[in-house]
């Protein structure tokens, strides 16, 4: 019987031996993503739309490129590059949107300051010159939060945000135009905002529309709206929805 106590109690410790260094490795790959993260959003604040040339551009690629991908050719001329840098927990870990499903795991893991997370950026050049530049960050939302309204698929919800300046909107405007130079919508779902500028806006309000907060991407308690991640592209939402409303 004490044998058995002793294999038990070993074998106790060897799993959350185990579950420890799970832990310190999936924290340790959050932190080096808000690390990358925080390189790659001050890369493309430093590109100016409209006076940066292609060897500005080059730069970025080259110190990118393991993380980045062209959209069809990619010189002097013209060029789409786009990087991206993912960390995602297999799905047992962020849980199954299903109903009836009661996720206990995932429940565990949000509490544990665990979570899938991504960002991304691009730029595009023509004629030797950047004309556009964008960031985006993506958060998983922990079970608790999530919110499913009828009629809406069932896919694990995340906080995605995208902000980005153009030497021209890349399309047509909808709804109401309360600023001459930015616009910012509803982006994928419920949970997510995409914002766009002109060269022409304001350089604080381009700053702003840029200051993404990459903390939600490491802090123990997870950020729960898109305000906790871009606060300006969540402001001008809701001025939008409520100029909406009001007509």
């Amino acid at each position: 019987m004490e044998k058995v106590a002793v294999w038990c109690r070993r074998s106790l410790v060897a799993v959350l031996f185990v579950l420890g260094l799970a832990w310190v490795e999936t924290q340790g790959a959050q932190w080096l993503l808000r690390w990358r993260a925080q390189r790659l959003l001050t890369d493309v604040r430093s590109l100016d739309v409209g006076h940066s040339r292609w060897p500005d551009a080059q730069r970025l690629i080259a110190r990118w490129g393991r993380w980045g991908g062209i959209v069809g050719n990619c010189n002097a001329e013209t060029c789409i590059y786009r990087i991206t840098i993912v960390q995602v927990l297999p799905q047992s870990l962020t849980g199954y949107p299903d109903p009836g499903v009661k996720n206990w795991l995932p429940r565990i893991v949000n509490h544990l300051g665990l979570r899938s997370s991504a960002v991304r950026a691009g730029f595009s050049v023509q004629h030797g010159i950047v004309t556009s530049k964008w960031f985006a960050e993506q958060v998983s939302l922990p079970v608790s939060a999530w919110d499913f309204p009828p009629g809406q698929p069932r896919v694990v919800p995340n906080l995605a945000l995208s902000s980005g300046e153009f030497s021209s909107f890349p399309e047509a405007a909808t709804g109401p135009v309360l600023h001459p130079y930015r616009r910012v919508r509803d982006w994928h779902g419920r949970y997510g905002i995409t914002a766009q500028f002109l060269p022409q806006e304001d350089p604080a309000e381009k700053t702003a529309l840029m200051d993404f907060s990459l903390s939600c991407i490491t802090r123990f308690a997870p950020c729960l709206n898109e305000g906790q991640i871009l606060p300006a592209a969540w402001r001008d939402l809701q001025e939008r929805k409520q100029s909406s409303s009001s007509r």
